[in-house]
């Protein structure tokens, strides 16, 4: 068995695509299940290793700067 830690970013169009009953439900839906979520960021970039396996991810914050 693997066991992993999820994180789902969502971008700064994802407030378009739901309403915020929509995205309030999968928030929490997601959220119960043990994943992070970070609004509002985008992946920028990604470094993996030699198997080709990521192990770094870069995440910009547009609202942030």
């Amino acid at each position: 068995m693997y066991i992993y830690e999820l994180t789902l970013l969502f971008d700064v169009a994802v407030p378009r695509l739901f309403t915020a009953d929509i995205a309030a439900f999968y928030e929490g839906y997601y959220a119960n299940k043990g994943v992070n979520i970070i609004k509002g960021t985008v992946a920028v970039g990604f470094t993996s290793n030699s198997d080709g396996e990521v192990w770094l991810l870069v995440i910009s914050n547009p609202v942030m700067g």
